[in-house]
């Protein structure tokens, strides 16, 4: 789980999702210490880590942003081997001409995967979507 809090599309690309887009969004997220798995009782099957999370200051967002923005996120990677601008078509509205403007405004590939945009860039492409 810590690993994946602190995922982002270089390191830890494959626990990436939309719970590290968005505590990554919010704060900055960093593992100090790896704690083994022999020293929990019952031993668990996997190591633990100690993650530091430090909520950036200067974030005005609503209680209603939170929750759309996280939604949002979550149909984003909802099928995760499906290029982003699919799975924003199965949910997001028959905007396919206004996605693929912004897709080219923003130089993406149109095959890009929701794992490989960085937690501003979703914020940028949520605010875009709220704007339809």
């Amino acid at each position: 789980m810590g690993q994946k809090w602190v995922a982002n599309p270089n390191r830890y690309s494959s626990k990436y999702s939309a719970l590290s887009v968005f505590i990554n969004y919010l704060s900055e997220t960093k593992i100090t210490l790896e704690i083994p798995a022999p020293i929990f009782i019952p031993a668990p099957s996997v190591d633990g880590v100690l993650v530091v999370i430090n909520p950036y200051e200067d974030t005005d967002i609503s209680g209603e942003q939170l929750i759309g923005f996280l939604r949002f996120l979550k149909n984003c990677f909802r099928f995760r081997r499906k290029t982003l601008l699919n799975n924003l078509g199965s949910f997001a509205g028959n905007y396919k001409t206004e996605w693929g403007k912004y897709f080219t405004e923003k130089n993406y590939s149109v095959k890009i995967r929701p794992q490989n945009l960085t937690p501003r860039e979703f914020w940028e492409l949520f605010l875009f979507w709220q704007g339809f």
